[in-house]
């Protein structure tokens, strides 16, 4: 076999489809919703402390400090190629 074939064998073997997370990924994000609207509901405490993580520029918050570390993780294996599989 020549280096294309090798190549082309060895993408085809990765490509095994979604996994279990990436299928119910919608699934996921409004489970996250729902526990985030029932945190504020019966936990206003919590609400109001990570708001006060917040940058604020006046009154308004401009940047959220949780947020941004969230995205980071999220985004963070996609900016080194990260493979997991």
């Amino acid at each position: 076999m020549n280096a294309t074939q090798q190549t082309s064998t060895k993408s085809s073997q990765k490509s095994k489809g979604l996994g279990f997370f990436e299928k119910y990924l919608t699934v996921w994000v409004l489970i996250c919703i729902a526990l985030g609207i029932l945190l504020g509901r019966y936990a206003p405490e919590v609400a109001t402390y990570l708001d006060s993580l917040s940058i604020y520029i006046g009154e308004a918050p401009v940047i959220s400090i949780p947020i941004a570390i969230c995205l980071f993780f999220m985004m963070y294996p996609i900016m080194v190629k990260i493979d997991f599989s």
